[in-house]
């Protein structure tokens, strides 16, 4: 139904690379589930932070910002053409 990538970010973070979902499985909840495994490795590794972003350029950025915040996460900052978010764990 889709993939998720992550990588450790800075020393106490997990950062959220791509998530992809097909369009025939989208709005099925596995996006959350996804992530919510990534929070579960992370958490495991003592990681204390869930990071994604956003570029504003890209397409599907505005369904993107809408997912990150559905997830709860909050605004942390901008770099560059990026909109960081990120998410206590």
């Amino acid at each position: 139904f889709g993939f998720v990538i992550y990588s450790w970010y800075l020393e106490d973070a997990i950062y959220i690379e791509e998530l992809y979902i097909r369009p025939e499985s989208r709005l099925e909840g596995f996006g959350t589930l996804m992530v919510d495994e990534v929070c579960d490795i992370a958490r495991k590794a003592g990681k204390k932070y869930l990071v994604g972003s956003v570029c504003p350029a890209a397409n599907g950025s505005t369904v993107s910002m809408k997912a990150l915040l559905a997830y709860k996460m909050q605004l942390w900052r901008i770099d560059g053409d990026l909109i960081f978010l990120s998410k206590e764990l």
